[in-house]
């Protein structure tokens, strides 16, 4: 068992990508399936060994790669190995633990367990028991009540509640153990020539519910609110504890592939509840610093400053060019014709006496031609009594008829 470095190893630099998952094979190989002689849990954690010595004097690991006790019932005996994660399994044990119960001739070589599946999905029984958190657990809420005048107070405290939760879940998954306490330094005595910064569940779930991590919060790039901050080192020190295992067990006097392949483990699961939980709620500042550390062991570098100023600038110019078309959508609007626009410099500039003999000269007309519609009137009734007799147009045009 490790824990990061903080950067020193040159291991540290590149991601843990989770493998692409391999069914189980039921074609028989040359060679069978590899198997061991286990013994029986015999308590919370015993001591690793770094031989396979460790099978037959009570450790719970060797530096085979897998575990020297069933998974499933914790007893000893003749048990399965995994090629690829630390779990091992009696025969009968596989059909409780939803394989099939088969003969060790029938499993091949490189046979896979159905858990390592599982390690990179969140199981139905796994989910957070809210994932729609609003505004976080009130003990979260509670311990950073300082900041709450910030405008992603909200926001960070449900992900910090959910980052919680998730803690508790891998506290109780497969090995769980082996990450909630700190390393024993007494007996790993050259763990800190390769780690920096040790790191575990029990203290970040400590940090996180006591209000105490802006205290351990050594600096600021100044573009993201505190609890932006807090938010970015809470997702750092998950991260450290996998990348402290990678970095020790791959480099330390007593590490070994089993406790190498825990850490494994465990940052499948983590990615798994972060991809379905965190990775789309995450501010855009905390999220670039996040990838940053996960990829170099650092954050707030020139690359992420780069890139969100690139971000804001693209922004910027949508921006632009949305106000842009606005502005020509109204002007087109407002277009007239060269007629409207003569008619409107005329009555701007012409002078009051002009504009009072063009209006006059507007109502002459107006009255001449009411004055021809009587006149024609007058004729056309005139013609109508001539022929029809004046009593008879009078009564037809009272009538409307």
């Amino acid at each position: 068992r490790g824990q990061w470095n903080g950067g020193r190893s040159n291991t540290a630099t590149a991601e843990w990508e989770d493998e692409s998952s391999v069914a189980e094979e039921s074609v028989v190989e040359q060679r069978p399936v590899r198997t061991k002689k286990g013994h029986k849990r015999g308590g919370k954690k015993a001591e690793v060994h770094s031989s396979e010595e460790g099978d037959e004097d009570g450790s719970e690991v060797s530096d085979d790669g897998n575990s020297g006790y069933c998974i499933v019932c914790y007893d000893g005996g003749e048990i399965i190995c995994c090629s690829k994660c630390p779990r091992a399994y009696h025969s009968k044990c596989l059909a409780k633990d939803g394989g099939n119960s088969v003969s060790i001739d029938y499993l091949p070589r490189n046979w896979r367990c159905k858990r390592c599946k599982k390690d990179k999905e969140v199981q139905m029984g796994e989910e957070l028991a809210n994932k729609f958190y609003a505004f976080g657990d009130k003990k979260i809420r509670s311990a950073y009540a300082d900041y709450k005048g910030c405008s992603d107070f909200a926001t960070c405290c449900a992900l910090l509640s959910m980052i919680s939760e998730i803690l508790t879940k891998l506290k109780n998954y497969d090995y769980g153990y082996y990450f909630s306490e700190p390393v024993d330094m007494e007996s790993v005595t050259d763990y800190l020539d390769f780690v920096d910064t040790p790191m575990d569940y029990n203290i970040i779930s400590e940090r996180l519910e006591s209000g105490t991590y802006a205290d351990h919060i050594i600096s600021t790039d100044g573009e993201k609110s505190i609890m932006e901050d807090i938010l970015l080192h809470v997702l750092c020190d998950v991260d450290r504890v996998h990348r402290n295992c990678k970095v020790y067990n791959e480099q330390g006097a007593c590490g070994t592939k089993a406790i190498l392949r825990v850490g494994e483990i465990h940052r499948s699961k983590w990615n798994a509840f972060f991809r379905q939980y965190i990775a789309d709620r995450l501010p855009e500042k905390v999220q670039d610093d996040y990838h940053d550390f996960r990829q170099k062991g650092e954050f707030g570098g020139k690359g992420s400053a780069a890139k969100r100023k690139k971000r804001r600038s693209s922004q910027g110019e949508e921006q632009r060019k949305s106000k842009r078309a606005k502005q020509d959508a109204s002007t087109s609007a407002l277009l007239l014709s060269a007629g409207q626009v003569s008619a409107l410099e005329h009555v701007f500039f012409a002078s009051p006496a002009v504009l009072q003999q063009e209006s006059d000269a507007e109502d002459a007309k107006a009255q001449a031609s009411l004055g021809d519609a009587s006149s024609f009137s007058a004729s056309i009734s005139t013609e109508l009594s001539k022929s029809f007799g004046p009593e008879r147009v009078s009564s037809t045009l009272m009538d409307g008829t």
